[in-house]
């Protein structure tokens, strides 16, 4: 994904984009046995790396920590299972990761100084976000400062 703008966050609705378009280019194609077998194959290997997305976390990631997207793609464009194993899945990661973190500031290491500073214990970022209600427009600060997530940032 080259090109001005193009970001992580667009890998997986691109897919799911071109996955949409092989299913109606086959659905369209019944009848045509070379090319709905031409249909298939192309579906089946953009599938295999469409698969290959749930071993990087930072696809998901991507689009949950985009403003305007966060789970709302997911929940209006994937099967609720779905969301259901990814939700658990990033929450996991984050978690795991937090604890690396924390392990790493216990032990003192100077180029960990102060990475968990002002974190209070309760406190769950990932959660915050996650109930910051996604923005419709991320182009104007206005906007994103209205909807909560300057909170977040900690921008107020």
């Amino acid at each position: 994904m080259e090109g001005h703008g193009d970001t992580l966050t667009k890998v997986l609705p691109s897919i799911d984009f071109l996955l949409d378009q092989y299913k109606k280019a086959l659905e369209e194609n019944t009848t045509n046995r070379v090319l709905s077998s031409m249909i298939r194959v192309g579906w089946e290997k953009l599938d295999k790396y469409f698969s290959a997305t749930d071993r990087a976390p930072v696809y998901l990631a991507a689009v949950v920590l985009h403003p305007r997207l966060k789970w709302r793609y997911f929940e209006i464009r994937w099967e609720a299972a779905w969301v259901i194993g990814a939700k658990n899945g990033s929450r996991d990661y984050w978690l795991s990761n937090l604890e690396l973190t924390r392990q790493r500031d216990n032990q003192g290491e100077a180029e960990q100084e102060g990475l968990m500073e002002g974190y209070r214990e309760g406190h769950d970022d990932f959660e915050q976000w996650m109930n910051i209600a996604s923005v419709t427009c991320i182009h104007v600060p206005v906007t994103v400062y209205r909807s909560g997530v300057q909170d977040f940032l900690g921008l107020v």
